[in-house]
Formats: C-alpha cells, structure tokens, sequence
C-alpha cells in the first residue's frame, strides 16, 4: 500500500484478476470515492474529509483480506478482425516505406 497523492492510496495486486475482484468490491462497498482496477495495482480515492490516510489503511486492510478471486476460469477468446491499408489505411504505404517493410510484413 503506498500513497498516490493526498487522498489516494495504490494497492499492488498480484494480476488482473484480483484487481478485478477487489476494485469490484471495493466499489460495491459504497465506502469510497474511486475505485480504479490497473494491471497490477488498484487504485482508491477515499473523502479526505471523513478519514485520515491511518484510517482508510486500515479499511482497505480489511477489505483486501475479504476478497474471493474466482478460480482460473478461462474466459472465452475474442477475436477482433482488423484490415490495413485501402480506405481503412490510406497511409500504409507511407508507414511501410518508413519501416523499410513489404504490406505483408507490416
């Protein structure tokens, strides 16, 4: 747990999935200002004016050893077409120019 500023606290978290979790239910809380899940890390912005920095500690204390992650459950994979160049790319060539690479290569 470190500061991120006057009213904010950083929590590392192993991986997505628990920042998931717990930024989930820190919001469901109803406890904070902000909840903002990162990659490895959430981010909570407590009111400066009800709680001391000691105080909302300690909340988020308690509320990290309450947390369930899901088992590995995978989810289901998205594939998300894409196309280059043409009217969806009209500077591909220059792009490939620059890189020295062929449209393919790109």
């Amino acid at each position: 747990m470190q500061s991120a500023g006057d009213d904010l606290i950083c929590l590392a978290v192993p991986d997505t999935r628990h920042a998931h979790a717990l930024a989930s239910s820190l919001r469901l809380s109803g406890n904070w200002l902000e909840v903002v899940a990162g990659i490895e890390s959430v981010v909570v912005r407590f009111d400066i004016a009800r709680l001391d920095r000691t105080d909302a500690e300690h909340r988020l204390r308690d509320a990290c050893s309450n947390i369930q992650v899901e088992s590995g459950q995978e989810r289901p994979l998205v594939e998300i077409p894409i196309v280059y160049g043409g009217e969806f790319g009209p500077d591909l060539a220059l792009v490939c120019e620059e890189l020295g690479l062929g449209k393919d290569e790109f």
